[in-house]
């Protein structure tokens, strides 16, 4: 099993600098537009034992999908850092602070 975030929430020019496909926005895009992103899908530990601990640090259970809305609030900071890196957690904490909702995605 891997694993994924998904994150929903308004466009902004903060939020664009983050998206994993800034490159190929419209230059028009609106401002407060709902987008959708993914977090941690190639975060480098890709099986089922780095899925399970990042379910834990994001507050989930990989295998209760009553878990899957995560509160970007109690996440274990120190580890989700540990676990992505840098630059994701940059990512995590940019969607966390403009508002998005996110949600664990479980792949397989």
């Amino acid at each position: 099993m891997s694993a994924e975030v998904l994150v929903i929430g308004p466009f902004s020019l903060k939020v664009a600098r983050v998206l994993s496909y800034r490159d190929y926005l419209p230059p028009e895009h609106p401002s407060h537009a709902t987008v959708v992103d993914s977090l941690f899908n190639d975060f480098g530990c890709c099986g089922s034992t780095a899925s399970r601990v990042l379910a834990v640090a994001l507050g989930a259970d990989a295998y209760d999908a009553n878990t899957y809305h995560i509160n970007p609030n109690t996440v274990d900071l120190s580890t989700l850092q540990e676990l992505v890196g840098a630059e994701e957690y940059k990512r995590f904490t940019t969607f966390r602070d403009h508002g998005f909702v996110f949600f664990f995605r479980p792949n397989g």
